[in-house]
Order: C-alpha cells, then sequence, then structure tokens
C-alpha cells in the first residue's frame, strides 16, 4: 500500500507544480514567450504495442497520431522551460470471438508535462535542440477485457517522462519524442494482481508557433 500512496501523493504534485508554473511564468512578461501547436506520428511499444489476443498485457495498439499545444518560456537563446499538453490516439485492435463476436480495444491518452530544453546555433538558420522533461499521463483504455464478455473502459494517471531531439528554421520544427510511460496497476486484466505495464511510445512531430500580437499593436 506504501508505494501506491507515494504514486499517488507524486501525481499529486506533477500536477500542482504544471498548473502553478504556467501562470507564474506568465506574469513575468518575459518577450520571449512562445505558443507552438504540435501534431506526430506516435508508435506505441512495449505492452501497448503487444498483441491483444497472443500476450497476457498486450493492448494490440496499431501506430496512432498526436495533437497537442505548448507554451514556452525561453531564458536566452540556449534554454528555455515549457509547459504542454498532448492528446495521443493510437488506431484500435479489432477481433473476432465465436462467442463475444467481432470486438475492438482502443487506447487514448493525454500527457501534462514540464519540459526544459537546449538549443544550439546563434538564433538564426537551422537550430538543433534537445529537450528533457516530465509530468503526469492519463491512460485510457476502451473496449473488451482479456474474457471478452465485459464492456471494458478503465483509465490509470501516473507519473512519466519524455526525452526528444529536433531541429529547427524559422517558425516550424520537425522533432522526435520518447514518451516513457511505464506503471503498476490492478486496475488492466487482473483485477487481484498487480502488474507491471510498459506503455512506452515513440512519436515524430511536426511543430510550428503561432503568431502572437505584439504589445502596443491593435
Amino acid at each position: 500500500m506504501r508505494k501506491h500512496h507515494d504514486t499517488r501523493w507524486m501525481t499529486m504534485l506533477g500536477a500542482v507544480l504544471l498548473v502553478l508554473a504556467v501562470p507564474a511564468a506568465c506574469l513575468a512578461g518575459h518577450p520571449s514567450a512562445e505558443v507552438q501547436g504540435d501534431a506526430g506520428y506516435t508508435v506505441p511499444g512495449g505492452d501497448l504495442g503487444d498483441d491483444f489476443a497472443g500476450t497476457p498485457q498486450g493492448f494490440g495498439a496499431d501506430p496512432g497520431y498526436e495533437v497537442g499545444l505548448l507554451w514556452r518560456y525561453r531564458f536566452d537563446l540556449r534554454w528555455s522551460l515549457a509547459a504542454a499538453g498532448h492528446f495521443t490516439k493510437f488506431s484500435d485492435f479489432s477481433g473476432t470471438d465465436e462467442i463475444a463476436g467481432d470486438y475492438t480495444v482502443g487506447v487514448t491518452g493525454f500527457r501534462y508535462v514540464l519540459q526544459a530544453r537546449r538549443s544550439f546555433g546563434g538564433g538564426t538558420g537551422w537550430q538543433p535542440f534537445l529537450m528533457a522533461g516530465g509530468g503526469v499521463f492519463r491512460n485510457r483504455v476502451q473496449g473488451r477485457d482479456k474474457v471478452l464478455l465485459d464492456p471494458f473502459d478503465r483509465s490509470v494517471t501516473t507519473l512519466g517522462a519524455t526525452l526528444g531531439l529536433g531541429i529547427r528554421r524559422g517558425d516550424v520544427e520537425l522533432g522526435a519524442v520518447w514518451n516513457i510511460n511505464r506503471f503498476s496497476s490492478w486496475r488492466f486484466f487482473a483485477a487481484d494482481t498487480e502488474l507491471d505495464y510498459n506503455w512506452d511510445t515513440l512519436s515524430v512531430r511536426f511543430s510550428w508557433l503561432i503568431p502572437q500580437k505584439k504589445p502596443g499593436k491593435k
């Protein structure tokens, strides 16, 4: 039980830090603040991408898409801190059973993270970057459980991390992000047993800066 109390408190702390960080940074009025939109192609790994029917913990998810919004505070040309939210929808697993008939298993997720970023270059031309962060991940599964008898809709909220790299030119970016999403839970597939799950994903992401009205202009 101690492990789950610790996870619960860590999740709550991460959510509070995320909520408090954005207004605090906005109040600073830094002229280099940016708002960014993200769209990407996401590949599931670990248990998330394993076969649903042939493995005890697999979810059968196929590659899908992600969309997100990010607010970045740039301390200088090299270092920045961002608060971001992303939604991911994987392609459903579809199967047929003699008793249950046709069924699907769908997986979605939300990520709310803080990311630190180190950019390289002089602020113009091609600018490579590295980033790392962490936050709260919300993992949801809808469809059928492993015995295929009852409707299934369960979610697990946990902490996760992100690592990424990419390149920027002007107002657009192209990057790759590894989302580290590993947790223990009773809620998926084995109600009487706590199982360890690996929901790591790799996203190839296209991003663009959203134009903002400059101070003093209507």
